[in-house]
């Protein structure tokens, strides 16, 4: 997979040491977090970029770094990650987003999700993807919603999040590389 995709508005690149900064102090904010048992540390959000470098090693998807075009500035993540958890009985492709909180309510999380759909699908040749997210999460469901994704009606406990937590009970949406090519490269009518 290459190393950076670019969008209308968007750069998506591998992390780089100067995006720690900026990644801890989303990852510190109570708003971004608010569908999060908890917000970050330092150390936890450091934490987080290491594993994402080491997913891109180990299974070949992660979340990119998700900057602007006009200023370089990093505004969030975007990625695909392999769990290493069952969802649903099964281990799943999850597409996932954080964006800054000022940067909210733009359309830059579904314009940076797309991207990365479109290369989990046509490049990486993965053939269903899911999203999941707490209830109450309407953002996100919003963005689940306008990239196409189908809402499975499953909802289940996550299991990294004791049952009795506020935020333990999630709902699933999916989307297969049937899904995706139906919807971005519909047959061409005249041959049919």
């Amino acid at each position: 997979m290459g190393k950076e995709l670019h969008t209308e508005r968007l750069v998506l690149r591998r992390f780089q040491e100067k995006d720690t900064e900026p990644f801890a102090a989303m990852n510190a904010d109570p708003f971004v977090m608010r569908y999060f048992p908890a917000t970050l540390s330092r150390t936890q959000s450091e934490d987080t970029l290491s594993r994402i470098a080491s997913k891109w090693d180990e299974t070949g998807v992660s979340y990119w770094a998700v900057t602007l075009k006009s200023t370089g500035e990093l505004i969030g993540t975007v990625g695909i990650n392999f769990t290493d958890y069952q969802v649903m009985g099964e281990y799943v492709y999850e597409i996932g987003w954080r964006i800054a909180a000022a940067f909210h309510r733009q359309g830059y999380a579904t314009e940076a999700a797309n991207e990365v759909l479109r290369v989990g699908f046509e490049v990486s040749q993965l053939q269903r993807v899911v999203s999941f997210t707490v209830l109450e999460n309407m953002p996100s469901q919003a963005v689940m919603k306008k990239l196409g994704m189908r809402d499975t009606q499953f909802q289940f406990f996550h299991p990294s999040i004791a049952a009795s937590h506020p935020l333990a009970e999630h709902c699933l949406y999916e989307m297969t590389s049937q899904m995706w090519y139906k919807l971005h490269h519909p047959p061409d009518e005249m041959n049919e």
